[in-house]
């Protein structure tokens, strides 16, 4: 186990008099959490599979916590950069929050959704004699060190600028509101989980996951090529956050009012009232996810790990319904030969059903579609226009040639990524005939 584990391990079992008090056995809590921690450090996160797939070799992970951690750093260090748009505190502190939250939930989602639909537990220690209230804890202390492995490293280059250009007390009431975002965050993303467990069915659920996923590549990467193109450096310092009682609906502004109503001590109206807000709001979501979400939630659990005979019921009807599908009528049309018409077919259902190479293709097309409209609305006198693809001018001509060229990776990038699967075992079938 890696120090930053140990660290937090001891920390979380320092009130060891309060746990007994409530009937917590320590040395099963502790033996609980040791090898989830060690389970942890073990498991692959988001970069370091893409890397093993991309190289076909599966090594043995020993350092994933340090490797989140690090990617958590590097982050918050980004962050900084909204540091460079106005000069108040609440036009920072709004744009940074807005960052923060939107890139936590997300990696909450990429990352962390592993730990948190996990029914192994269920099966592995409920029939072991280890008491609910043991096992609840263990639970909730694990999702609490995960989270503070992602948020502390995160935060940390915030803290330390504010600390160095303010004060140690902006440093201290930072990390305090850091917090209560966390604490937001997580309602959040029980909030949509059980949102989306409602409104469709379990089979689904993943697939909606990583499809959140790939909206979040393409909003980040359109947000890196256009909002600079869009400020020039002489509007960046003058940008402030308009005072408009709208705001008073962003939870990102709430944060940003504390923190200049409790650095300054100087506040307006709504400003006090968005402050109030943000520290009352968070602790009475976790109030609403402990009592009315967690319970329907860990009932949700279960239909997830089960609801893999869907598809054939699917499957069944269509068949007796004797009606082609869109994929098969295509298939008659661009293919003359039933070997073609079976690759179409297999090729075209793996884009269609496979999340993992809808992560790494999808994308790709965001990519192309933000590039495209980098293209034409940009504050360059050299962008281009659709009267100059009227006209077929010269840039016109570069742009076309250009889509048709990137469109061509994005085919030679999906066509190698069909040749993998994590169901790799399932190919047995073309081997026997």
């Amino acid at each position: 186990m890696n120090i930053f584990n140990k660290v937090l391990l001891k920390a979380v079992l320092a009130p060891k008099k309060l746990y007994r008090q409530w009937g917590i056995s320590i040395p099963q809590l502790q033996a609980i959490l040791t090898y989830k921690l060690l389970m942890d450090d073990r498991r692959p996160n988001t970069i370091q599979q893409t890397r093993q797939q991309r190289n076909h070799v599966k090594k043995e992970i020993s350092n994933s916590t340090i490797g989140t951690m690090l990617l958590s750093l590097l982050s918050g260090s980004f962050f900084l950069m909204v540091f460079m748009f106005g000069k108040d505190h609440i036009t920072h502190l709004t744009l940074y929050f807005a960052m923060f939250i939107t890139f936590l939930c997300m990696i909450l989602i990429s990352d962390f959704t592993s730990v948190l639909i996990d029914v192994r537990d269920n099966y592995i220690i409920l029939p072991k004699p280890v008491s609910d209230k043991t096992f609840v804890l263990a639970r909730l202390l694990h999702i609490f060190i995960h989270i503070c492995k992602t948020v502390l490293p995160m935060a940390i280059p915030a803290i330390l600028f504010l600390s160095y250009t303010n004060n140690v007390f902006a440093g201290i009431i930072f990390l305090a509101l850091i917090f209560f975002v966390t604490l937001l965050c997580i309602f959040l993303i029980n909030a949509v989980y059980i949102i989306i467990l409602k409104i469709t069915t379990p089979e689904k659920f993943k697939n909606i996951i990583s499809y959140i996923q790939i909206f979040f590549a393409i909003f980040i990467y359109a947000a890196y090529q256009l909002v600079p193109r869009m400020l020039g450096k002489a509007e960046m310092g003058h940008f402030e956050i308009p005072h408009n009682q709208w705001l008073i609906l962003a939870p990102p502004y709430w944060f940003a009012c504390a923190f200049n109503w409790l650095f300054t001590f100087h506040a307006s109206a709504i400003e006090m009232l968005a402050a109030f807000i943000a520290i009352v709001f968070p602790v009475a979501s976790i109030y609403i996810v402990v009592k009315y979400l967690a319970p329907s939630f860990n009932q949700k659990l279960s239909m997830i790990s089960g609801s893999e005979g869907a598809p054939s019921i699917i499957r069944k009807k269509i068949a007796e319904n004797g009606s082609q599908s869109f994929a098969e009528q295509l298939a008659s049309l661009v293919t003359t030969s039933p070997v073609e018409r079976t690759g179409f077919l297999f090729a075209w259902k793996m884009m269609a059903r496979s999340r993992e190479f809808k992560v790494k293709v999808y994308p790709g097309i965001g990519y192309i579609l933000v590039i495209i409209v980098m293209m034409f609305f940009t504050n360059n006198k050299k962008g281009i226009s659709f009267h100059d693809l009227r006209n077929e001018n010269s840039q016109s001509v570069y742009l076309i040639i250009f889509s048709i060229y990137i469109s061509s990776l994005l085919v030679l990038t999906a066509v190698t990524q069909m040749a993998y699967s994590d169901k790799f075992k399932a190919a047995w079938i073309f081997f026997i005939t």
